[in-house]
């Protein structure tokens, strides 16, 4: 029992540490980030919004390319780290390296041959041009999240915040230069692979103080093949409903709305400041103590403690100021419906303090086809309801959505965490 204290006590003051160092870090590339979205804004509402579904294209390819395996990487690492195996930990980055890099380079070749199409299916061709110069950069991000995943699991939460703000930081720079010198959305795409090649060249860096690569086998196939392909369907179907409820406005509504809503998705994920902090350090943390055979049950209770007076006062701050703060940094062209930011920021809070750890608490058990099972249920929820009230109410109707789907999933989440585990009693 004694053991299984201070195992759990361990964990929280090493959260607590990596806090102190990352609220710094986190607070300066928020900032860093605003002041992206503002040089962004001035690319007017339209080429706003299309640079936000530029993006979350990127994203829906990115979770195709990495196949879930990242996590995978971060659990199996988190593990044989308190067993001290490093050997394992070589033999699992060969082997995710070896399945990603081919793949991510097919599926980047095959997209990009595939771009009118995309762009006719979100019937929008002006963003053939972008979407070709942005997909550069696919195999890039891939790569740059297995080291990520690899430094997760060696609880190296601190670089991975240091190489956050880096690529805010270059991304401010690049696209300040790009869209100053008139080169437009063009430019910020390039600026945006540029960011992704200084980035990686910093992740290597990181990774290589930690460990030795030489020798290496190709052993690991299988575990992470187990692991991650419900990983991967589960990342494939959260990414495409998260850059769903733009797809779905720049069909029904356009791209000035977009441009919108696109603000309010910024403020709203405000909310989720603090509860990346700790949530950064949950996952490897408590993959830790249950390779280590020790319970996690007063760290979850505790960091959903902190999650809860975290979370609610930028809730309170964010549904209450708004939309002055929304008209005061983008202009009034981009001043948005007051519900649209409520339902979208509570549809946040919810996220954080269910659905964010009780992921995590799935996957460190191992549980990824429940994960699974339900990132099926969100999806179709959410697509109903897309396509009910966004014809009808716009982007008020988008953020409903959200908010329905996270509150059925947290109510499921919960009812499967109180029957696979002891979270939720003493013992």
């Amino acid at each position: 029992m004694n053991s299984l204290t201070k195992g759990s006590s361990f964990s929280l003051n090493k959260i607590a540490e990596g806090i102190i160092f990352s609220s710094l870090t986190l607070f300066l590339g928020k900032i860093f980030g605003l002041v992206n979205k503002i040089i962004l804004a001035k690319l007017g509402v339209e080429y706003f919004g299309l640079f936000n579904l530029l993006i979350s294209i990127f994203n829906t390819l990115l979770i195709l390319c990495a196949l879930g395996i990242p996590l995978g990487v971060t659990r199996y690492t988190s593990f044989y780290f308190a067993r001290k195996k490093e050997s394992k930990i070589k033999d699992i980055i060969l082997t995710a390296t070896v399945i990603l890099l081919p793949t991510s380079l097919l599926i980047t070749l095959l997209f990009y041959l595939l771009t009118p199409s995309i762009a006719s299916l979100f019937k929008n061709l002006l963003i053939i041009p972008y979407l070709k110069i942005v997909l550069i950069g696919l195999p890039l991000a891939v790569l740059l999240q297995l080291i990520k995943a690899t430094l997760s699991g060696f609880l190296k939460i601190n670089y991975l915040f240091l190489l956050d703000n880096f690529e805010t930081i270059l991304n401010l720079i690049f696209f300040a230069l790009f869209i100053y010198f008139g080169f437009g959305l063009a430019g910020v795409a390039v600026g945006y692979v540029l960011s992704l090649i200084g980035v990686l060249v910093a992740a290597f860096y990181f990774l290589s103080r930690l460990i030795n690569f030489h020798p290496l086998k190709f052993v690991f196939f299988k575990k992470l093949f187990y692991f991650s392909w419900p990983v991967s369907l589960s990342e494939i179907l959260r990414t495409l409903v998260n850059s769903g409820d733009l797809v779905f406005l720049g069909f029904f509504k356009g791209n000035i709305e977009l441009g919108r809503y696109s603000v309010v998705i910024t403020l709203g994920s405000l909310i989720l400041i603090f509860p990346q902090l700790i949530l950064n350090y949950f996952f490897p943390i408590i993959t830790n103590l249950y390779g280590s055979k020790k319970k996690i049950t007063s760290i979850y209770q505790k960091v959903t403690f902190w999650l809860i007076i975290t979370s609610i006062p930028v809730f309170i701050i964010i549904i209450l100021k708004g939309q002055q703060i929304a008209g005061f940094l983008f202009g009034q062209e981009y001043i948005f419906s007051w519900w649209t930011l409520f339902f979208y920021s509570l549809a946040k809070v919810i996220f954080s303090l269910v659905l964010w750890p009780g992921r995590q608490v799935l996957d460190m058990l191992g549980l990824t086809k429940q994960n699974l099972k339900l990132s099926f249920i969100r999806t179709l929820l959410l697509l109903v309801c897309w396509l009910l009230l966004i014809p009808k109410l716009g982007s008020v109707g988008a953020s409903l959505g959200w908010l329905i789907s996270w509150f059925i999933e947290a109510i499921l989440f919960l009812v499967i965490i109180f029957r696979k585990t002891s979270l939720f009693t003493k013992k």
